[in-house]
């Protein structure tokens, strides 16, 4: 392994001089086969040099939707009227099952619940190896969504983030029942912030500020500072504030990348450059923790004023000089949204002997000529 990481580290050497020498023979970007060589090393060492995933340090759970467009078998159960600790099949919404033996029990919560509620279920889904899986409890509001999500099926599986299933489930997330606003919840989290940003948030700021105080909606965090930053009130411009100060201070969060979104949001270039001060000026800030704030700042790259892509470039360049190998995060999270406006600033940070560690160097340099590549 040892001896694989040398000849590594040497080859990375090779590649970058020969790429600055390329460019300055050639005034174009790096050869295609040092592109190639290079993304191929990338993929070879990823598992090296990956960090957490910062915004979604932080990933969203797979979801009721997700089960029901994916699973082969999709079923409401109910407790079986000759033996009511065990579960039968009294519906399929998708494919059969051969046996129909469900080999779990019902417990006494869902027992005595559906006691109470004859219409009532159990959905039940089979997994990658074909074992049952509960997947949600369906009462006439989710009954009614489930006939929805089966009917938009075939439509929703042809892409990842599916419009029509983003805007289905964003008229659900003031919707009276608990679960079904949280599974509403569950479904515009995993959208990206371009196509949230867009969305009119039914929520109150009230509302979102006493679900992000409840330990009960803890997981539904992320979503809510990001809603909450879409509001721009006071109140929660005042929140942000004081929850991104709070985070400054902690080792890391899951919710940084969301609450340094809204932040960003709410507060335009002012919020990059007090990011700037509280994160990146800090040499004690794990670079693990900064990626979640490099991310939200990309994203707002994407789709802010020139001001305040220009704010961004500024603070971000600024963090380099501080802190070179910085400039992975940075790489990566632009690269991500194929966002190739720093990479030519990002290049000089390859001229600078000794500051970028190998696997830096590396996916710097997989941006920069990703980025030259795209503007010519």
């Amino acid at each position: 392994m040892v001896a694989l990481q040398t000849e590594q580290s040497g080859l990375f050497k090779v590649l970058f001089r020969r790429s600055r020498f390329n460019s300055r023979r050639t005034g174009g970007s790096p050869g295609l086969m040092i592109f190639v060589g290079l993304m191929a090393i990338w993929f070879l060492v990823s598992p090296v040099v990956a960090f957490s995933c910062s915004f979604h340090n932080y990933k969203p759970t797979k979801t009721l939707v997700d089960w029901m467009l994916y699973s082969d078998v999709i079923a409401l159960a109910r407790p079986d009227p000759e033996n009511g600790f065990k579960y039968r099949v009294v519906k399929f919404y998708r494919g059969q099952d051969a046996d129909g033996d469900i080999p779990f029990l019902v417990d006494s919560t869902f027992r005595h619940r559906l006691a109470n509620n004859p219409e009532d279920g159990v959905i039940l889904a089979k997994d990658g190896v074909g074992r049952w899986v509960i997947i949600g409890y369906a009462d006439r509001d989710h009954r009614s969504l489930i006939d929805v999500i089966v009917k938009k099926a075939v439509d929703w599986r042809e892409e990842a983030y599916h419009p029509d299933r983003f805007e289905t489930f964003a008229d659900y997330q003031d919707h009276p029942n608990l679960r079904v606003r949280r599974l509403a919840l569950q479904e515009i989290d995993r959208v990206p912030y371009a196509m949230l940003s867009d969305m009119e948030v039914r929520f109150s700021d009230r509302e979102i500020l006493k679900s992000l105080g409840s330990w009960s909606e803890f997981a539904y965090r992320p979503i809510n500072f990001l809603l909450l930053g879409l509001t721009g009130t006071p109140a929660a411009r005042t929140l942000v504030q004081r929850q991104i100060e709070t985070m400054a201070n902690l080792d890391t969060s899951e919710s940084l990348g969301a609450a340094t979104t809204a932040y960003i949001e709410l507060e335009g270039t002012g919020a990059v450059r007090n990011l700037a001060r509280l994160y990146f000026s800090d040499p004690t800030q794990p670079l693990g923790k900064l990626e979640s704030v490099v991310e939200a700042m990309a994203i707002h790259s994407g789709l802010g004023s020139q001001d305040l892509k220009t704010a961004i470039q500024e603070v971000l360049l600024e963090f380099v000089a501080q802190r070179p190998n910085a400039a992975a995060l940075i790489a990566r999270q632009f690269s991500a949204r194929q966002d190739w406006s720093i990479g030519l600033q990002l290049e000089k940070s390859l001229d600078l002997p000794g500051t970028l560690n190998p696997s830096s160097r590396l996916l710097v340099g997989v941006y920069v000529a990703q980025s030259r590549a795209a503007q010519q």
